[in-house]
């Protein structure tokens, strides 16, 4: 549907921008998805949580947000979850899978998920090692346990309902309002 309004708002570029993206498969689509909601997150956060005005913003800000989500944080999942996917083969619709593939992922890739983007972040903003480990020591925690809060039961259903390909451009949208949140909380403080 945002492809279809896209494609009329721009009618001379448009449809060779979407029929290239349809024809796009796996990690790249995966990590363009996530490198739009990712920027529409720090977006939301600056314009509408941080109430900044046009002047004010920061584009370099969302842009770091959108090479994260380019770069790292799509090709990461897409991979990850293609992994879990192998290693913990099941029945459909198997609530003990589901389980299983939600412990992998809240107890091994998120907080090294967490820990990498907060020192990538610190990293894209110049600031030196010994500020982003305190950064990390500060902002870890506070993240983890929020995260825990929200997405081990988006996870379950995720797992148990959702098929494969979806699976990330769920996580995208729910990931739209978390990435609000972690924009904020890292770019503030």
């Amino acid at each position: 549907m945002l492809l279809r309004a896209f494609e009329r708002f721009f009618p001379l570029t448009g449809r060779r921008i979407v029929i290239s993206y349809e024809k796009t498969s796996g990690c790249t689509k995966t990590a363009l998805n996530t490198c739009v909601l990712m920027s529409a997150g720090d977006l939301i956060a600056q314009i509408f949580i941080e109430k900044k005005s046009f002047k004010d913003y920061d584009a370099q800000r969302t842009i770091r947000f959108g090479f994260v989500g380019l770069f790292i944080a799509g090709p990461s999942m897409h991979y990850w979850y293609r992994w879990l996917d192998k290693v913990i083969i099941t029945p459909k619709k198997c609530l003990k899978a589901a389980t299983k593939k939600t412990l992998l992922d809240q107890l091994v890739f998120l907080p090294v998920y967490l820990g990498g983007y907060i020192g990538v972040m610190g990293a894209l903003r110049n600031e030196k090692f010994k500020e982003i480990n305190e950064k990390i020591t500060r902002d870890f925690s506070p993240l983890l346990i929020n995260s825990y809060q929200i997405w081990p039961v988006v996870q379950i259903l995720n797992f148990h309902y959702v098929p494969l390909k979806y699976r990330i451009f769920l996580i995208n949208i729910v990931g739209l309002a978390w990435n609000t949140y972690i924009g904020y909380c890292a770019e503030t403080k």
